[in-house]
């Protein structure tokens, strides 16, 4: 009988969710030393990711058999800004997937944050995760001691004077922006301590480009100097230690 005659349906096969999920995985590379942050002055051996490292990470077990097809697991590292508390669900770039990967960390503003890297196949949040540090970029100055020092000098800008030092020119500098601007002030050299950029106006202060800040803020030698006065030398002037 003539008519419209419809096209039969072809069946497909739909992919359900995997009968497993990783449960473990682990760390292949070592950590870094860095500060304990407690006001201790302590430096903890292997405690922490460095700016710019790549670390290896791996699958090490399933809550049932291994699957099948290793592209069904997937890779992100998540964190929540403990200066802001907003929550990053994944800051890879790309999609990662397999039973093993090379992650190289170099988001400035993840510096001083717990982070947590991932492995899943079904649920992002709930599945195989472990919890490093990514420390400071400048990883030898305990951040709490820089703290209680930001905030002194942040209410009481006269204990900046160094009127018979060397850097008696930096200091005035500082003096003067503290004075002008505490909150800047502060959030300037914090940053700086921090993800090792800083800005203010248009001035910007960038450790990777600049060999000596950068050997600074990653030689435990540091420890034989405060931060403020690295901060005197980050303004262009030679400071002795």
């Amino acid at each position: 009988m003539p008519g419209v005659e419809f096209d039969s349906k072809t069946s497909i096969f739909r992919k359900g969710i995997e009968p497993t999920q990783v449960k473990s995985i682990k760390l292949l590379t070592d950590l870094d030393d860095g500060s304990a942050n407690n006001k201790s002055t302590t430096i903890v051996e292997k405690s922490g990711i460095v700016f710019g490292n790549t670390h290896k990470f791996a699958i090490e077990s399933y809550t049932n058999q291994d699957p099948k097809d290793e592209s069904v697991i997937k890779w992100a590292v998540s964190y929540t800004d403990s200066e802001t508390g907003q929550y990053y669900q994944n800051t890879l770039e790309d999609i990662v997937t397999g039973d093993t990967v090379s992650i190289t960390f170099s988001n400035k503003n993840m510096c001083g944050n717990n982070l947590k890297v991932k492995a899943y196949i079904n649920d992002i949040d709930n599945e195989g995760g472990l919890a490093l540090f990514k420390h400071n970029r400048f990883r030898f100055f305990d951040r709490q001691i820089l703290i209680d020092d930001v905030n002194k000098r942040k209410n009481d800008a006269w204990l900046i004077n160094q009127d018979d030092t060397n850097t008696c020119g930096p200091s005035a500098i500082m003096y003067a922006f503290a004075k002008k601007d505490k909150e800047a002030y502060s959030k300037f050299i914090l940053d700086l301590h921090r993800k090792g950029y800083a800005k203010h106006n248009n001035y910007i202060i960038d450790i990777s480009s600049d060999g000596d800040l950068h050997d600074i803020a990653d030689t435990i030698l540091q420890l034989k100097i405060t931060f403020l006065k690295v901060w005197l030398l980050v303004i262009g002037f030679l400071i002795s230690v």
